[in-house]
């Protein structure tokens, strides 16, 4: 199941990437680059395309070598450390994932990306905390109001984590007011809703046992 939000799909990967037909022209084309005169940095950013293209085709780990290509071309350019930070996202790489993110709001601190899916890791790992730190500086830095909507939600889920209840629903709330087809926050919202009436049944006694908060980082 995936369970990121298309949106935060969307951000990472540019409504220019290519379609299925045209993946491996893609390919073929950034590796004549290479045998033309250009410098390492223009090389970097064809091989980032080629893997933003892998990616959205989900074909996570074909991209890892075009984003890590990138990355030994120019260290320095964020947008290599961000693709490759998304394929071992999806790949469950956590911490790789968590470097190469870090390492992109190094050198671009204003990368509404990063900031989300930083969170998303570390909700999932069982830091809701930390994730809620991540999405208040996403909520900073905004480019639409999808990515406000999605950020929202996903503290939202964070939230009920942590059994602030109030605080999730209020979130959930405001992402469907910023946009109504956010359908993960309504799939959110109603896990949480299913968590509070345990926590309800174990305080009144009708359930015995309970897990707290729902874990929900990477999908598969």
């Amino acid at each position: 199941m995936n369970i990121l939000p298309k949106s935060a799909e969307s951000a990472v990967i540019s409504e220019k990437d290519l379609s299925h037909a045209i993946v491996l022209e893609v390919s073929n084309e950034v590796e004549q680059e290479a045998v033309v005169e250009q410098n390492d940095t223009e090389l970097a950013q064809g091989y980032v395309r080629a893997a933003q293209a892998y990616a959205k085709l989900f074909r996570y780990e074909e991209g890892l070598p075009w984003a890590e290509e990138a990355l030994r071309l120019d260290p320095e350019l964020s947008e290599a450390h961000l693709i490759y930070g998304y394929l071992n996202f999806k790949l469950v790489h956590s911490e790789e994932a968590i470097a190469a993110f870090e390492t992109t709001l190094e050198l671009a601190p204003s990368t509404f990306d990063a900031y989300l899916y930083l969170g998303i890791i570390y909700r999932g790992a069982g830091d809701p905390e930390l994730g809620i730190e991540y999405f208040n500086q996403a909520m900073g830095i905004v480019r639409t109001e999808e990515d406000l909507s999605t950020a929202y939600a996903e503290r939202g889920l964070a939230y009920g984590n942590l059994g602030r209840y109030e605080e999730s629903f209020t979130d959930f709330e405001t992402a469907l007011t910023i946009n109504p087809d956010n359908g993960w926050a309504i799939f959110y919202q109603g896990i949480v809703t299913e968590e509070k009436a345990k926590h309800e049944n174990a305080d009144s006694g009708q359930d015995g046992s309970l897990e707290s908060g729902v874990a929900i980082g990477f999908g598969s």
